[in-house]
């Protein structure tokens, strides 16, 4: 017996009985032996007929009296109404990703509202390229400043070529980076300005009682971009005109040292992770060793050393036992974790 579920497709329960029972019975029958054998009443069998036969699913003898129905090809005609339910499906979508993006516009509008001194342009993209396509031209056209803060590198990377390019066009650039990112720094211009902010404690930057959110953008001083990113993957971008003065006060700022620079910070990583390879390596050559012994070989302090085999015991890459050997204290020895 073959059984089709019509129900799939956004039909009633009784144009999906009376389909099958056509389907699995060979040749043509009346509305009435279907009513009779279904128990459906005739009111509601001559309604799922009519609305089987708008989709092409039944075929309808007008000669025979009564009229009789039988089915069509169901290879081809489901594929049809398939592709009709698909296409109604994907238009309730459109129409409410519509409904959504006048809702968020408002609410954006709303929220910022007692913020911006200018007209608010507001872009949503379901469409990445295009947002970033939107973005490539925002940044390209910047004409003395760039300040971005807090962008992932993932997307950060794909302006790496633009910002390198406007630098060498005497355009200030700065960028906030998460201390995760630093690693992106190498592939930056020496003349972009980089700082490196703890991701698990901060989220903004604060200057001079302006609070500049990940995600944000500012061009020429009084251009603002804000971006944002959904768990779907689609994106809504916000362009503004504030009279923000964020970028000087950020140079001040620099010149006074308050921020940690990402290339710095990056070369320690760097050195850090260096030494971290030697200690593991030494300490699987001699299987155990003491803090002693390992600071003459690496030639390196105590408190460093202490620093660094804090983060490895804490990676639970080491672990430091106390050895008794005969009389006197229990010394202790570095061992690596299995």
């Amino acid at each position: 017996m073959m059984t089709v579920n019509l129900e799939a497709y956004g039909f009633d329960s009784s144009s999906n009985k009376i389909y099958n029972y056509l389907l699995n019975n060979v040749g043509r029958l009346s509305a009435k032996n279907i009513s009779e054998t279904l128990n459906i009443p005739s009111k509601g069998v001559y309604a799922a007929l009519k609305q089987l036969e708008k989709y092409n699913l039944i075929e309808t003898f007008q000669d025979e009296y009564p009229k009789l129905f039988s089915v069509q090809n169901p290879a081809y005609t489901l594929s049809q109404v398939a592709e009709s339910q698909i296409e109604r499906r994907n238009e309730e979508i459109r129409s409410i990703r519509t409904e959504l993006d006048k809702a968020q516009t408002a609410y954006l509008n709303q929220f910022i509202k007692g913020s911006c001194k200018r007209q608010i342009s507001f872009y949503y993209f379901h469409d990445t390229t295009l947002a970033s396509a939107f973005l490539s031209e925002h940044l390209s056209s910047a004409q003395s400043e760039i300040l971005v803060n807090l962008i992932p590198k993932r997307i950060l990377s794909q302006y790496i070529k633009i910002f390198n390019q406007l630098v060498r066009k005497n355009v200030w650039i700065g960028i906030y980076l998460y201390e995760t990112d630093l690693e992106i720094v190498s592939d930056l211009d020496e003349s972009i300005k980089t700082f490196a902010v703890d991701s698990s404690t901060q989220q903004y930057v604060s200057v001079d009682n302006q609070i500049f959110h990940s995600g944000n953008i500012l061009l020429d001083r009084k251009r603002f971009i804000s971006i944002e990113y959904n768990p779907q993957g689609s994106e809504w971008i916000l362009s503004s005109f504030l009279d923000f003065n964020v970028v000087e006060n950020i140079k001040n700022q620099i010149r006074k040292r308050a921020f940690h620079d990402a290339r710095e910070l990056l070369k320690e990583q760097r050195v850090n992770k260096s030494i971290e390879t030697r200690i593991t390596n030494i300490i699987s050559e001699k299987r155990n060793i003491s803090k002693q012994e390992l600071a003459e070989l690496l030639q390196i302090s105590g408190k460093n050393l202490n620093t660094t085999l804090t983060v490895l015991e804490e990676n639970n890459q080491i672990q430091i036992k106390k050895v008794s050997k005969g009389k006197g204290r229990p010394q202790e020895r570095i061992i690596l974790m299995e």
